[in-house]
């Protein structure tokens, strides 16, 4: 099978559904990001006033908000004029099963903050 025809309406639901769960999984993810970044910087502010060595630069990188393209989809999706549209086996795995090619560096990328945000025992 090479393509498959999915219901406009079924297709949009489930994109924004996506969507919806990645801006969730994002903002998360950037709020443990600057709770790690501020940490580090606070580290370092109070290592330099103590007079000793500390880090000028933090390898830290921001996690990636993907949320313009399923912007883009949907804004595709919506504007498009039959009740059917037609899916390669790629698109299938990107709209409906939400598998893009970067979702496992994203999730790598949420998860290395995550710890940021748990209490201390």
């Amino acid at each position: 099978m090479n393509s498959v025809e999915v219901g406009k309406s079924k297709l949009l639901e489930t994109l924004k559904e996506n969507r919806d769960k990645h801006q969730e999984r994002f903002k998360k993810a950037l709020e443990d990001w600057k709770l790690v970044v501020t940490h580090e910087l606070q580290k370092s502010v109070q290592m330099a006033l103590e007079g000793k060595e500390f880090r000028t630069h933090l390898e830290l990188p921001k996690p990636s908000n993907h949320t313009p393209e399923y912007d883009s989809i949907i804004d595709q999706v919506d504007w498009h004029e039959d009740s059917l549209i037609d899916l390669s086996v790629s698109e299938f795995e990107n709209f409906v099963r939400d598998d893009w090619s970067w979702k496992q560096s994203f999730l790598s990328g949420c998860s290395t903050y995550a710890f940021a945000s748990m209490p201390l025992k």
